[in-house]
């Protein structure tokens, strides 16, 4: 297609193979995605999660007017009620439940025999000094 600025400039084009132009979008795509996927696997770690587990929830959701620096990161522990493919779903104490990517859980450390409410009830610690903290 000649636009009239092709003609007034007297410019000319090239015939393009466009089937080549797909073939080289397509194994460049592919070519990118297998290194993005080397580079991925390179720094996942594999954990095994059974169902019973106790975890912890990396909880991305932040609500508003809240800032983000000062969010807890990791929210817990959790059980694991059921685990289907890489999704798990996770259940506190009060049977709240709520599906998860198993890249967003930890494995609980500790003692399998836990309180998870007196976990979640403790604070910041306290200051035994004057006010401002010094």
């Amino acid at each position: 297609m000649v636009t009239p600025l092709d003609t007034k400039y007297n410019l000319q084009y090239d015939p393009v193979d466009h089937q080549l132009v797909r073939r080289t979008r397509i194994f460049n795509s592919q070519q990118a995605q297998r290194q993005q996927k080397q580079q991925y696997d390179k720094r996942i770690k594999e954990e095994t999660i059974n169902q019973g587990d106790l975890v912890f929830w990396h909880q991305l959701e932040q609500s508003s007017g809240s800032s983000k620096k000062l969010n807890r990161r990791w929210k817990g522990p959790f059980r694991v009620a059921e685990i289907s493919g890489p999704n798990c779903t996770v259940e506190d104490d009060r049977g709240n439940r709520k599906l998860v990517h198993r890249n967003h859980v930890k494995k609980w450390r500790g003692e399998q025999r836990v309180d998870l409410e007196m976990l979640r009830s403790r604070g910041r610690p306290v200051t035994r000094s004057g006010p401002g903290g010094r």
